[in-house]
């Protein structure tokens, strides 16, 4: 008697098969999904179980990764969509879900979310955030023995934008707590999925691909778990997309601007606008992006050049976790050896941030030459190729910084970049010695595992020099 019947699996995954048992797949898979994120939950402070943490992290990501498939394979069936809405409230149930156990969970990752519920506490004093570090003699009155005692790097001022600063100062109006901040970040994480299900509609792609966004583990641990305010600056931008897709400038050119007021990097996309709206339009756009701009940094001005006194530290000194930046910085300390090594770092910035103005360059003159269509996946396309570089050529890569480039999973379904999504937990080793020994050092075997895999698999899938595949639906 065969065991295995591989007529039986080829059956099972056709795709009209496939949509008909999508809904039992979701269930199944969404109540194991949530088992895992209670499981999670009860490990406590993660630190000293990181093998364990490791384990259901990989467990979570393997689930998601085979409901993404069963998802992909659905949609490719034309013919069977009567269950879609229910499908996707299956899918936006279980996102809420997986977040909402996640909520009440210590931070034991991160403590970034103690800068912010300090910068909130600073401002509601009426006390610039800019203007003093949190072991400033100026700022002693608002010490307690709950924030303060675990800020990170108390000595440099804070390094986030006024975007976050009115979230920060809100939060900690409302709820002072780390469930509060985490609760406030995972909101417009949620609202994030409602924006991607826009776009997915607006591009006529099939609504439930949104799963390849709403049921990544890294997103949901790194917002609900860790309370990363990447998924504010997110929501802010993929509005901006849906505005700038429809042809609303004004609106467009706000959303934009409350992303770049969360952080800098969003922008990158600023110059297609040219390309979508024409120079005439643009001019508006730049014109509400400027205004949107100044009126944010308002309150804070009188700070003057301690408004990116934190930013300059971050960009001139702070090395974490780099792939091919990691290359080059070796490359010129070899032909350049020094004993300044900021001087050696900043070497190896500028080699990569030339290579990175090129690509954007070639990719706006490609875009120019070929045409810009409002009904495309344009801004997305760019912002996938340009964040993706981002990320391969800069000197620190937090996992939380893939928030930023997981939505546009959605629209491509890029193995290499699912794939790092799941291996970049690894970095968190460093958390192992750190909390045993108070020093951070990293481990090349751990870096390896993480970015071997994934670039073999970025050269399997673009031998040809593509850069994303973007799925029919």
């Amino acid at each position: 008697m065969r065991v295995f019947n591989p007529q039986l699996l080829h059956d099972l995954l056709r795709p009209g098969k496939m949509s008909k048992h999508l809904n039992m797949v979701l269930a199944i898979f969404g109540v194991f999904s949530a088992l895992g994120y209670f499981l999670l939950l009860g490990l406590g402070d993660v630190r000293p179980r990181m093998d364990m943490f490791f384990v259901l992290y990989a467990s979570l990501f393997s689930i998601y990764a085979v409901t993404s498939c069963f998802v992909l394979f659905a949609a490719k069936d034309t013919r069977a969509q009567t269950k879609l809405p229910f499908h996707l409230v299956q899918i936006i149930a279980m996102a809420v879900l997986f977040r909402c156990v996640l909520l009440s969970g210590y931070p034991f990752l991160t403590d970034d979310i103690y800068r912010y519920l300090w910068d909130g506490r600073v401002w509601q004093a009426g006390i610039n955030p800019y203007l003093y570090a949190p072991d400033s003699a100026a700022l002693s009155v608002l010490r307690d023995t709950v924030i303060h005692p675990y800020i990170n790097h108390p000595g440099i001022p804070t390094i986030y934008a006024p975007m976050l600063q009115f979230l920060f100062r809100a939060v900690y109006i409302i709820s002072p707590t780390f469930v509060g901040m985490k609760a406030a970040v995972s909101l417009f994480d949620l609202g994030s999925i409602a924006v991607l299900i826009a776009l997915l509609d607006s591009l006529k792609m099939d609504k439930r691909l949104v799963v390849f966004y709403a049921w990544n583990p890294l997103a949901i641990i790194e917002t609900a778990g860790s309370g990363h305010v990447d998924s504010y600056g997110v929501f802010w931008l993929l509005l901006f997309m849906l505005f700038f897709m429809r042809g609303n400038v004004i609106l467009a050119a706000l959303a934009l601007a409350a992303s770049v007021l969360t952080k800098f990097i969003a922008l990158i996309v600023l110059p297609f606008v040219v390309l979508r709206f024409g120079w005439r339009k643009s001019a508006h756009f730049a014109l509400v992006f400027g205004i949107a701009v100044l009126a944010a940094y308002g309150p804070f001005l009188d700070a003057g050049r301690a408004l990116f006194a934190a930013l300059s530290v971050y960009t001139t000194k702070w090395l974490f976790n780099a792939s091919l930046f990691h290359i080059v910085h070796k490359i010129v300390v070899f032909v350049h050896p020094s004993d300044n090594l900021d001087a050696n770092l900043m070497i190896a910035k500028k080699i990569l941030a030339m290579a990175f103005m090129g690509l954007s360059i070639w990719l706006f003159l490609r875009r120019k030459r070929i045409g810009y269509q409002a009904n495309e996946c344009g801004i997305l396309h760019e912002w996938f190729i340009l964040f993706g570089a981002i990320c391969i050529i800069s000197p620190t890569l937090h996992p939380w910084y893939l928030i930023w480039l997981l939505p546009m999973l959605v629209f491509f379904h890029n193995r290499a970049w699912i794939l790092l999504s799941g291996l970049i937990i690894l970095s968190y080793q460093v958390l192992v010695d750190y909390y045993q020994t108070g020093v951070w050092q990293e481990s090349p075997a751990t870096q390896l595992m993480i970015y071997v895999p994934f670039y073999l698999m970025l050269l399997f899938d673009h031998r040809n020099l593509h850069f994303f595949r973007k799925s029919k639906s």
